[in-house]
């Protein structure tokens, strides 16, 4: 049987889905432009993006497959607007992140822990789509496609549980990510008509640090973190700028 079918921090509830990992406060981090953290701040709420949208053409893969059924291909590909979700990494002062996600050096990195990704997820009362949220395992692409020649026919509602789990899948070339993601699955026909969804936070508290690329012009982050703190009332002690490349000079006596 394959990896997939042996899951278990997949599920079709919130109650189950809440519990996939153990709610405490491992530390995650996210790279942002710096407008995108304004609209944060002003809007108290976080997006999670369509998974269609998302850069690496194998993301969605198990969606892109073929399906059949009665030897007539079925159209499973309009559930593409139907998924969404929101990546985190658990490495706090990447170099290769950096590099990627602020090629401008001026991104900035927020900060945030499990449990408060958790407490974002609204009560199912209030929103009644499918939330997923884990951390990525990373397999070689033969792996990959090796486990999903051994799934067989599919109800619907595996379907969509293959779906979640396999957006929680990546090749072992994006390793270096070593991300968590929050899935969400609308349960519309054709998804939420938006290409994000968005959630509500208190960024007082959701947010822990916001850190600026260790490449920004001092004058940029001062500017910045001006308005951080009085436009916004970000603490300054919550505001820092990455040490990646600091260096301090170690005193050497000569002879």
């Amino acid at each position: 049987m394959s990896d997939f079918a042996n899951k278990r921090w997949f599920a079709l509830s919130l109650d189950e889905v809440r519990h996939t990992v153990e709610k405490d406060n491992t530390a995650l981090y996210k790279i942002i432009p710096f407008d995108i953290l304004l609209q944060i701040l002003s809007d108290h709420k976080i997006a999670l993006v369509n998974t269609s949208m998302w850069d690496d053409i194998y993301e969605n893969f198990f969606l892109n497959e073929s399906f059949y059924k009665d030897g007539k291909e079925v159209p499973y590909h309009y559930m593409s607007d139907k998924f969404y979700g929101q990546c985190w990494s658990r490495k706090g002062n990447s170099d290769a992140l950096w590099r990627i996600y602020s090629q401008d050096r001026k991104g900035v990195q927020i900060k945030t822990s499990v449990g408060k990704i958790l407490d974002s997820i609204p009560d199912k009362k209030d929103d009644g789509g499918i939330y997923l949220f884990g951390k990525v395992d990373y397999y070689s692409q033969s792996k990959i496609e090796g486990d999903l020649k051994s799934i067989k026919a599919l109800t619907d509602d595996q379907f969509a549980i293959i779906m979640l789990q396999s957006l929680l899948v990546k090749r072992n070339s994006f390793s270096h990510e070593s991300e968590y993601r929050l899935i969400y699955m609308s349960k519309k026909l054709f998804g939420e008509g938006t290409p994000i969804k968005l959630l509500p936070i208190d960024h007082h508290t959701f947010i822990e640090r916001i850190c600026f690329d260790p490449r920004a012009d001092d004058s940029y982050v001062d500017r910045c973190t001006r308005l951080l703190t009085q436009s916004f009332g970000v603490p300054r002690k919550k505001i820092n700028k990455s040490n990646l490349y600091a260096f301090k000079p170690l005193r050497f006596e000569l002879e």
